[in-house]
């Protein structure tokens, strides 16, 4: 209670909003979700509308224009879809969302390396329903993952206890976080990591994305190279023709086993690209992935200098 008296007007009405929204049935809130990108897609002089533009053309010059501007309309709507998936993957129960999965495509690629006794880094792009299958995994499987607590501590303790719900084990974003994910795939066991957020420069080196020179983080590299796991990229596609989504694995790009850091590194970058031509429109374009150029070239977003 002394907690709860503490906490801001905004961490409040943050936390009954998420609320109110994950009470609402599933494919209510899908609905509203999709409505609400759509008015954001419209609204094209928009920061979010402006960053996703600028990130599809650039990664897909050869597009048409027509292309490039629906998919970044598709992926809005699939911002809007996921927004509200969060919601309910962070105040309910995980049956909530569970009985909308369809059959696993790939799931093999996760399951094999796990029978011969070897740990599995899976490698989840910001792609689909990535709240969601939060819960498919640790359903199946226990699971390790690094959180980076949020700044406002009733949401921060919502969005916690919504991923800890089903048999996550969350971990600090820090070097003892790291060491606890090394422990879990030296025995064998499962955490994933997105493989798609610009690190801090100590954290990363530079390496091609879509042809583009791109600030990487090195920590699934090393981590992989240390324990000795399998990499396996995973998202989870909604399913256009029915309602509901699939969880989708593909083993990662071979060069990420490279001892060569930049080499492995560009293998990872590899695999976010196949991850994403699964289907360009489920991607999050909204990220400002390439605001940290190599020194001497231009943010792509403000066309500020970097040094």
């Amino acid at each position: 209670m002394n907690r709860a008296r503490k906490l801001s007007l905004q961490d409040r009405a943050a936390v009954a909003i998420l609320r109110g929204a994950g009470a609402l049935p599933p494919r209510v809130a899908d609905r509203l979700g999709a409505a609400a990108g759509r008015l954001l897609a419209l609204a094209r002089g928009s920061r979010r509308v402006r960053v996703a533009q600028v990130n599809v053309d650039l990664c897909f010059p050869d597009r048409s224009a027509a292309w490039r501007r629906d998919v970044v309309t598709r992926s809005l709507v699939h911002d809007g879809r996921a927004a509200m998936e969060a919601a309910i993957a962070w105040t309910r129960e995980p049956g909530a969302l569970l009985r909308y999965f369809h059959p696993p495509d790939g799931e093999e690629h996760l399951t094999a390396p796990l029978a011969a006794g070897r740990g599995v880094l899976l490698l989840a792009p910001h792609m689909g329903a990535w709240e969601a299958v939060n819960h498919y995994i640790t359903a199946r499987t226990p699971m390790t993952i690094m959180y980076l607590p949020n700044e406002r501590p009733g949401l921060d303790a919502l969005i916690h206890a919504g991923r800890n719900r089903h048999g996550a084990t969350l971990v600090p974003a820090s070097e003892r976080g790291v060491r606890a994910v090394l422990k879990t795939l030296r025995a064998g066991g499962v955490s994933a990591i997105l493989p798609d957020q610009v690190p801090d420069p100590s954290a990363g080196v530079f390496a091609p994305l879509f042809g583009h020179p791109t600030l990487t983080a090195t920590l699934a590299s090393k981590l992989l190279r240390v324990a000795k796991a399998a990499a396996v990229t995973l998202v989870c596609l909604r399913d256009e023709g029915r309602p509901g989504f699939r969880a989708t694995y593909r083993p990662a790009d071979p060069l990420i086993s490279d001892d060569d850091l930049v080499a492995s590194v560009t293998g990872l970058n590899r695999s976010v690209e196949a991850a994403i031509a699964l289907d360009p429109g489920q991607y999050h374009w909204a990220y400002r992935r390439f605001k940290r150029p190599p020194p001497g070239q231009r943010d792509p977003y403000d066309g500020r200098l970097a040094r």
